[in-house]
């Protein structure tokens, strides 16, 4: 038996009031329910979509469609989130949109876990290398130690939030001394919510984006330069 897909459309502009966008977010939202993880992932990444943007900034066209669809993306610190978006998109699977509206920008787009990450190519090109590679180096830790790296939770934080912070607040939740956290910027975030990640990728979500990684010697972990960057 033939069955047809149909594929959701988003219609955004520029001049779009706040309230309807605020409407149209906050009822998409509530049909999606949680962030969607897993096979259900899976499945709503493949799912077709209607896209037509027209001088619509970055964060607040990326932010609709991933509340719509229920699936968790972050916006790097590097991408600009005012830069005007005009694309039109038809009957596209969505991570296809997504990668397809990154190209547009001159930006990457890759997934850690059940996270869609918005980036600069040569990020995209190796973030799953670079979690794993701290992965493979936290698997190598005592049990009691390395458990507390590959625990799922949730993370979010609200605007202004600081990496700084951030980090300080991971470590102290799992009884961790956080060191050099000197070569972390001040900065200053938009807010943001992701579904459940292991404590290794979220340092490793808040850490690329300086171009800084983390090692693990007892229960201190170490903010250090990723290998090789100053040779770039």
């Amino acid at each position: 038996m033939h069955r047809t897909t149909t594929a959701e459309s988003f219609h955004l502009t520029a001049w779009l009031p706040v309230i309807l966008l605020a409407t149209l977010v906050a009822a998409k939202l509530s049909a999606a329910g949680e962030w969607a993880t897993g096979t259900r992932l899976q499945k709503r990444l493949k799912r077709p979509v209607n896209i037509v943007w027209s001088g619509v900034p970055l964060r607040r066209a990326i932010s609709t469609l991933s509340q719509s669809q229920g699936v968790a993306v972050l916006i790097d610190r590097r991408v600009d989130p005012g830069r005007r978006v005009d694309i039109l998109l038809s009957d596209v699977p969505l991570m296809e949109a997504m990668e397809q509206i990154a190209e547009s920008q001159n930006q990457g787009v890759t997934m850690l876990g059940p996270v869609v990450y918005f980036c600069p190519p040569q990020v995209a090109a190796r973030l799953r290398a670079v979690a794993e590679s701290s992965k493979k180096a936290l698997r190598k830790l005592p049990p009691e130690v390395r458990g507390k790296f590959f625990r799922p939770k949730r993370i979010a934080w609200d605007d202004f939030a600081t990496p700084r912070g951030l980090l300080e607040k991971l470590a102290e939740e799992n009884g961790l001394e956080i060191v050099a956290l000197d070569l972390v910027p001040h900065d200053l975030w938009a807010g943001c919510d992701l579904p459940p990640i292991s404590l290794a990728d979220r340092f490793t979500l808040i850490l690329v984006q300086y171009d800084l990684t983390f090692r693990v010697v007892g229960g201190k972990v170490y903010v250090q330069r990723r290998r090789g960057k100053r040779e770039e």
